[in-house]
């Protein structure tokens, strides 16, 4: 069996996401499978190894120049594929920072937005990475990723090194930047003049870094668990809604003491904050679990149906004057094209004028709908 992951960042990146799948890629080739990674830089490569796959894994496709095309031609080729999400691909900046930092606004890609709602609804299975990542994405689109399984945090238990030896040196694992909570990290550091901090990565913040601060070299994800084991407190405080953070769960399976927020992903999942054993158990079994839904997937040797789209969608627009009406016009015509059709109910005096001019909607008065 051929099982391809497509991913837009070369695994030797070694971030979350990268150390994940390198998990995956290795225990499905000890399985016995085939398996192959494209880090989607060549359009006709990749729809050649997708033509010659029993199963895609779909990953992060935002950083791809050729993103739409892709997803339209792994709809189209009916190859079962699952989508395993580790960020928030459909938004155009990967992040939903809109729905934390209210100064987002008009920031979204309505054809990818849509286009994903697609995928979503198409997939053999969606993987989310904490249970309020599977609640942010449904809160976009309900229904459509019903179908999903929530993966734990890939940590490798087995490297954990808790040490009864703790520094009191406070740690930031990765470049210093906005989203990551880089604030909050040098906010703590001001406020704490006789403690010292370290980051590991570059400064990425406009702002004066204070003399307890220093930077060193990003390091293998063995010697993060090292430090970690030995590292007494540590503040993991993110900006935007994390999807389930590694780094967080190797902190708390290490017994640091956590600064934090509401906004970590690891967080959501029942074993944390009192229940490490359990944590552990359902953290050790993720790689297997998800290859054993990847088997099932591939012993069902059904050929993939397409989903239909959104079927037939009625919208009513209260009339609050023409150029309101006018504005919706864009909305409606996106709306058509993940529709198999399109009611526009109007006040009954705008008829005939949209009538003639909407091409594609069908537009009836408000009256002959049910409502009022």
């Amino acid at each position: 069996m051929n099982i391809l992951f497509l991913h837009d960042t070369d695994l030797d990146l070694k971030r979350g996401a990268e150390l994940t799948l390198t998990q995956l890629v290795s225990r499905g080739r000890q399985l016995g499978f085939h398996v192959s990674v494209d880090c989607l830089e060549t359009f006709e490569q990749v729809k050649q190894e997708i033509q010659a796959s029993d199963l895609v894994v779909l990953s992060s496709t935002s950083r791809c120049q050729f993103e739409i095309d892709l997803l339209n031609f792994l709809l189209d080729s009916k190859i079962a594929f699952v989508k395993l999400e580790f960020d928030y691909n459909f938004c155009i900046r990967r992040n939903i920072l809109c729905t934390v930092d209210s100064g987002v606004r008009n920031c979204c890609n309505t054809e990818k937005y849509h286009l994903f709602r697609t995928v979503f609804a198409n997939a053999q299975l969606n993987i989310f990475q904490s249970p309020k990542h599977y609640q942010d994405h449904f809160l976009f689109y309900g229904e459509a990723v019903a179908n999903h399984t929530v993966a734990c945090p890939t940590v490798e238990t087995e490297k954990l090194q808790i040490s009864e030896e703790k520094t009191a040196e406070i740690p930031f694992f990765g470049d210093l930047n906005y989203l990551k909570g880089g604030h909050a990290f040098l906010d703590y550091a001001q406020e704490n003049p006789n403690d010292k901090f370290v980051v590991y990565g570059e400064h990425k913040l406009r702002r004066e870094i204070p003399d307890n601060v220093t930077f060193k070299e990003p390091i293998e994800n063995e010697e993060v668990l090292r430090i970690l084991g030995k590292t007494k407190k540590i503040i993991i405080k993110p900006v935007w809604p994390e999807p389930s953070g590694r780094l967080a769960a190797e902190a708390f399976l290490s017994g640091c003491e956590l600064i934090t927020n509401d906004r970590v992903g690891t967080w959501s999942f029942d074993f944390y904050p009192n229940d490490k054993e359990k944590a552990l158990q359902e953290i050790a079994g993720t790689i297997d679990n998800l290859w054993n839904k990847f088997e099932t997937i591939l012993k069902q040797k059904k050929p993939r149906e397409i989903q239909p789209k959104l079927g037939k969608v009625l919208v009513r627009k209260s009339y609050g004057g023409l150029g309101d009406i006018f504005f919706t016009i864009p909305s409606i015509y996106k709306l058509k094209t993940v529709s198999d059709e399109v009611t526009y109910a109007l006040h009954p005096r705008l008829i005939g004028f949209f009538q003639k001019y909407l091409e594609g909607v069908k537009v009836v008065s408000e009256t002959e709908v049910f409502f009022l």
